[in-house]
């Protein structure tokens, strides 16, 4: 998968219109460009099937998604193992984000490529979210493709072997009762591989996600601490 999905962003380059919204987001550009960050501009979707997927197509793959950013997921080792798509159409229910699978494989963890040989580990929601923080912090993230999907994260801390484990999640998880039963899952969980798990808080007035929190310089003001704070 890694070779097929390499050989996709290499077609590609990123679009005014994203370089615009990873620089807002405090995202440079160059260095999104970097880590495999692409933008999408055909839509090729068949009638029938999962969308969206891979379309056979002559000797390789054709990429059947909406218009918008690509975004790389990458496993411990740097291989690429799928991409999530931000349409730039940001109408209808479908979510911010849909995941492109391929050969159908269900959506896996992403490892930051950028921390490399941090002593512990963070654990968010979403990539790009994941690259972002890793980017403000110089340590390394796991970015989940959502709340609940956990495929790889056991192998790639493994891989990692940090000291803690570190849960960054928005900082209004504790408010919707599914997401906070998913964490409090995904936290006894981890515990229970004998990861040592303790939890970024901040005040929601800072920024909702752990990367606005940085983007916007408020790093110092994020606490780690060993219980929930919806525990409380």
């Amino acid at each position: 998968m890694d070779a097929e999905l390499a050989r996709v962003l290499d077609r590609l380059d990123l679009s005014p219109e994203e370089e615009a919204a990873l620089s807002r987001r405090g995202f440079p550009p160059p260095i999104a460009r970097e880590l495999g960050y692409r933008s999408y501009e055909e839509e090729r979707w068949p009638k029938r099937g999962k969308l969206p997927i891979w379309l056979p197509r002559g000797a390789g793959w054709v990429l059947a998604a909406p218009a918008g950013l690509l975004i790389p997921f990458r496993d411990q080792e740097g291989r690429l193992v799928g991409l999530q798509v931000r349409p730039r159409d940001q109408s209808g229910n479908k979510g911010k984000y849909r995941q492109v699978s391929a050969g159908g494989f269900p959506a896996s963890v992403h490892v930051s490529r950028l921390g490399e040989g941090s002593p512990r580990v963070w654990i968010t929601e979403g990539a790009l979210k994941a690259d972002i923080a890793s980017l403000y912090t110089g340590e390394r993230f796991i970015g989940l493709p959502g709340v609940s999907s956990f495929r790889g994260l056991e192998e790639a801390l493994k891989g990692l072997r940090p000291q803690k484990v570190v849960l960054a999640f928005d900082a209004d998880y504790g408010d919707n009762p599914h997401v906070r039963r998913s964490l409090q899952h995904l936290s006894e969980m981890l515990s229970l591989s004998g990861w040592r798990v303790r939890w970024a808080v901040w005040e929601k007035s800072l920024g909702k996600g752990i990367d606005d929190v940085l983007t916007e310089g408020h790093g110092g003001q994020v606490r780690i601490q060993a219980s929930p704070p919806f525990a409380r």
